[in-house]
């Protein structure tokens, strides 16, 4: 009889939510695997001299208040310092590390990345100042000197605006193929904004999903990573943001696309046209957005937490 048994849930939503719990648990094989590259283990252990909550003390403090504050201290020393995040890009883009340390340094004396003191009181770096260092360099000109005019190329790309209806025409779609954190970006941001999201979706665990929509069924992680990409074009300012689940198709529903440029158009409608002839193009896949987002999960891992839930 028809409303009397409940309606089967859908395929795609159970396979779905299977596939949460399977990025869930990369996330942490992701956070344990940063902490062991720097020596520290992944589980919270107690702290030498400090009793467990379990054992009682003549302080005055009830146990768990004082295990609560060294538990919160050593979690900081999980942060990562600007020394691992340049080392880490370094590796990732295959570039020397000396040039990456100048920008870093260029970056830090002009106040786009965050500054600190000398041993547990360094500086530990954002999502926002990962994206900054990605942008000098990827925005960075290939005739002359490259590293000097990187506070204004960081400056100009990083605050380009988006393309006016695009944000609420693709969120959707970055949530239907596991971005979900690129579809919470605000209608007007910019591209410092997009870059600084999709890392800080890697941090929490998030990948592209890709529905082969044969025996495969949903496929996720480091294998879907070059299907994500970031992509900077220069002289004339231009960048965009692309995640294809299509197999290069751009289907409508597993393709979305975030444009960022302030280029005015003509008086009749179109784009102008760029005057010079030379043209360079730069991109990156997930691949590099993935280590970086492992390199600071540690930071993000209590509020990604939250967000996820």
């Amino acid at each position: 009889m028809i409303g009397l048994w409940p309606a089967r849930p859908r395929p795609l939503t159970r396979r779905l939510k299977c596939l949460e719990q399977h990025q869930e648990r990369r996330a942490r094989a992701s956070r344990a695997s940063a902490n062991a590259d720097r020596g520290i283990e992944a589980r919270a252990s107690v702290p030498f001299g400090y009793a467990h909550p379990s054992v009682g003390n003549s302080n005055g403090l009830r146990a768990s208040t004082i295990w609560a504050k060294h538990r919160w201290k050593s979690r900081e020393g999980l942060m990562a310092t600007p020394g691992q995040l340049v080392k880490c890009i370094a590796e990732a883009l295959g570039i020397p590390e000396p040039s990456v340390v100048q920008y870093d340094r260029l970056l830090a004396e002009n106040g786009l990345r965050s500054k600190g003191g000398r041993g547990t009181s360094a500086a530990k770096v954002t999502a926002v100042d990962a994206a900054n260092l990605l942008i000098a360099i990827m925005g960075s000109p290939v005739t002359g000197a490259s590293i000097k005019p990187a506070i204004e190329i960081c400056k100009t790309y990083g605050r380009l605006p988006v393309k006016v209806g695009q944000p609420s025409e693709y969120a959707k779609t970055f949530r239907s193929l596991g971005l979900t954190t690129l579809s919470k970006l605000p209608t007007s941001h910019t591209l410092r904004d997009g870059i600084a999201a999709l890392i800080e979706a890697a941090s929490v665990g998030e990948s592209l999903i890709i529905d082969c929509e044969d025996d495969e069924g949903l496929v996720s992680g480091p294998e879907t990573d070059w299907h994500v990409g970031i992509r900077l074009d220069g002289p004339t300012p231009w960048a965009d943001i692309t995640a294809d689940a299509s197999a290069g198709e751009f289907t409508h529903g597993k393709y979305a696309r975030l444009v960022y440029h302030n280029i005015r158009r003509a008086p009749g409608g179109a784009f102008k046209r760029r005057v010079e002839d030379f043209h360079q193009t730069r991109t990156i896949t997930f691949k590099t957005i993935r280590r970086i987002g492992a390199l600071l999960a540690p930071i993000d891992a209590a509020r990604g937490t939250k967000a996820a839930a």
